[in-house]
């Protein structure tokens, strides 16, 4: 009964996440617009890259386009995170009347980044694939199946992004600014995650490593699975490890999120 009263005020707060977002669809025109330049932008790169060549370790031009137009979509949500909402609770001091709410302050968060992420993809991701593969004459070659895998990482890779997005904003109960950590946060993650370079044109041992770390499993692994680019063996092994590196991420989150508000509470916050 707990879990599932608790699964339900995840619900209301993505609903009600949702609808908030729903209320500025103005802004929406913008942030596809800008999308769609920085797309158009890093085609341009890479039709240089591939002039002269078929195929460049392991993508063909048809690929990086749709490499392209994908990493930038899930870049640009990755950058979207909860970290400068909650900074921004506690500069203006609204951080007391969330610590009073019936629901802890994560659980909180993660049901408005679930109505964020499903606002996200419906309103601005879908739109900007479609028009984006219309213009630069994308081509995919897919199945129904790692659609279903690709949207399953994608939420997976949202929680992934959701726990650090917490950790960069609990800096806020310590430093009087953290839009730098979050520029920071943001160059780091989607570099490492392959959302400029993919992570098959790093040298062959860096991609060793960066490929168990988190960052690969926001961006470079739920593209090239639906590019087609894994086995069964090695998808199922990457959804382990995302589900592993929430779990670890959840802990870690936890623990000094109990730590920081012990703080809060000792010095009267």
């Amino acid at each position: 009964m707990e879990f599932m009263k608790k699964i339900t005020t995840l619900l209301y707060f993505g609903k009600m996440s949702f609808k908030e977002k729903m209320a500025y669809m103005q802004s929406v025109w913008f942030d596809l617009l800008g999308m769609l330049v920085a797309i158009c932008l890093y085609f341009s790169l890479w039709q240089a890259v591939f002039k002269n060549s078929s195929e460049i370790n392991g993508f063909s031009p048809k690929e990086i386009v749709v490499y392209v137009i994908l990493s930038q979509i899930l870049n640009n949500h990755m950058s979207n995170g909860i970290n400068m909402e909650l900074s921004s609770w506690i500069y203006q001091g609204k951080i007391d009347v969330e610590l009073m709410r019936p629901i802890s302050l994560i659980e909180n968060l993660f049901g408005k980044r679930m109505g964020e992420f499903a606002f996200f993809y419906l309103a601005k991701g879908l739109p900007v694939f479609i028009i984006s593969m219309v213009m630069l004459n994308g081509e995919i070659k897919t199945n129904f199946w790692l659609v279903i895998i690709f949207v399953v990482m994608l939420f997976l890779a949202m929680c992934i992004t959701f726990y650090f997005d917490f950790l960069i904003g609990l800096c806020g109960f310590y430093t009087m600014n953290s839009y730098g950590l979050k520029f920071s946060k943001d160059a780091i993650l989607s570099f490492l995650a392959g959302g400029i370079i993919p992570l098959a044109f790093f040298p062959e041992i860096i991609q060793n490593v960066l490929i168990y770390l988190p960052f690969a499993s926001m961006i470079s692994v739920p593209v090239n699975c639906i590019l087609g680019k894994y086995t069964f063996n090695q998808i199922l092994g990457y959804l382990i490890l995302q589900i592993m590196w929430i779990f670890i991420l959840s802990i870690i989150s936890k623990a000094i999120y109990k730590r920081v508000i012990l703080k809060v509470n000792v010095q009267g916050g």
